[in-house]
């Protein structure tokens, strides 16, 4: 386990990388990486994680990132890797409202899936890819990091029937071309009608898109990548090739020409953007600094004698009886405590009134001084207008037909 030092924000590979200086022992000088920190863990969780990354230690490969040390920070684990001139996927769909075209999202994504299918079965644990996870180069270079650790599956690459087979990993390759094309993952879904449901929904996100239209071809690799059944599912072997005959069907840039001319510029930019945020306290490897401990009471100052009045200020001391003071520069003076902290007196005094024009005399409200508004006339029981005509009518109606009753009923009763 090497030494860290942690400097400040990595923003152009992640919101969790920090920009650090790393020697693998005392006898070597630091060199400059970056840490992507891990959510915090006891330190039991330290040890198995420190544990578990072993056997990706150093370990390279066509597109996967070196993984070069695990080492605690506080109650978060460091993930270190070298720092090189890349930029996170995530960093460019955040910069790009638009996205990337159609033919770059199929050949990056066949690239992913070329990298994971050459780790092995090893690949099936990886907890993404994310686009946070996957860094590209200016020459059209594609790397993939985090085998192992730091972070938890994210709800959206879970498989939804709980798998952890080649199977599932199609079903997050899926994922994350879904998200490359429209920018956000699809929402997990709990069983069949759902799951229709979400990619309804993700198909119409993707027709959306400024640009040409979204092709059916395109449409059907999403429905197949995503299919709620694994069987569906093309097997993993197939995929990286199938993407690429997709890509070569699809308007837009080739992968490598876009990146020559975007990933430079993308990063200056996010690097600028880096440089105008408010710098970061220093921060390094030892332990995260806990808060004072409480105690189990507060203690209470008793004060004696009667508070000034208004802006008169009260200065206590051990040895003397309170003294009104008119000079509020004197209370500074060593020993002595300021009572009458807080707004001026005039100020503190003032209670909160509704103001009086509010309300008039009576207490009914006022109305508008508009000369086009006139004030109602009134009518009985303070009902309105047309309430009150409404019972009168009633009223008569009502009368009407008891008298047409008792009429009926009078002719009816004679012999």
């Amino acid at each position: 386990m090497g030494a860290l030092e942690l400097i400040g924000p990595c923003g152009w590979w992640a919101e969790s990388a920090r920009a650090a200086r790393w020697a693998p022992d005392s006898s070597t000088s630091m060199r400059d990486v970056v840490a992507w920190l891990g959510p915090e863990l006891e330190h039991a969780d330290h040890a198995r994680a420190i544990e578990r990354a072993r056997p990706w230690l150093g370990r390279g490969g066509s597109g996967l990132m070196t993984l070069l040390d695990v080492v605690p920070v506080g109650r978060r684990t460091a993930w270190v890797y070298e720092s090189e001139s890349l930029l996170s996927l995530g960093a460019v769909l955040t910069a790009l409202p638009d996205g990337l075209s159609l033919r770059t999202c199929a050949e990056l994504v066949a690239r992913v899936a070329e990298i994971v299918e050459g780790v092995g079965t090893e690949s099936n644990t990886h907890p993404g890819p994310e686009p946070d996870q996957i860094l590209l180069g200016a020459d059209g270079s594609v790397y993939v990091a985090h085998f192992v650790g730091p972070s938890p599956r994210s709800p959206a690459r879970r498989e939804p029937h709980g798998r952890e087979d080649a199977e599932a990993l199609v079903w997050r390759i899926g994922v994350l071309f879904a998200e490359v094309l429209t920018g956000a993952p699809p929402l997990p879904a709990t069983d069949r009608a759902s799951h229709d449901t979400t990619f309804r929904r993700l198909v119409i996100r993707a027709m959306s898109r400024p640009g040409p239209p979204f092709p059916d071809r395109c449409r059907d690799w999403l429905a197949a990548l995503l299919s709620w059944e694994p069987g569906e599912r093309p097997p993993l072997g197939r995929v990286a090739p199938g993407l690429r005959e997709l890509a070569e069907t699809l308007p837009g840039e080739r992968l490598t020409s876009w990146a020559s001319t975007s990933v430079r510029q993308l990063r200056a930019r996010t690097v600028g953007l880096e440089s105008l945020r408010t710098p970061e306290p220093p921060m390094d490897s030892g332990a995260i600094p806990l808060p004072e401990p409480r105690t189990d009471h507060t203690e209470e100052i008793v004060l004696s004698g009667v508070l000034a009045d208004r802006d008169e200020v009260t200065q206590v001391s051990t040895d003397s009886t309170p003294t009104p003071v008119r000079d509020r520069s004197s209370v500074s003076e060593h020993g002595a405590i300021p009572v009458g902290v807080g707004p001026p007196a005039e100020v503190a005094r003032k209670q909160p009134t509704i103001p009086r024009q509010i309300f008039d005399p009576t207490g009914r409200i006022e109305l508008p001084t508009d000369p086009s508004f006139t004030r109602p006339s009134s009518v009985p029981f303070g009902l309105e207008r047309h309430v009150w005509w409404t019972l009168v009518m009633l009223t008569v109606a009502m009368l009407v037909l008891l008298v047409l009753v008792l009429t009926w009923w009078a002719v009816a009763s004679r012999p």
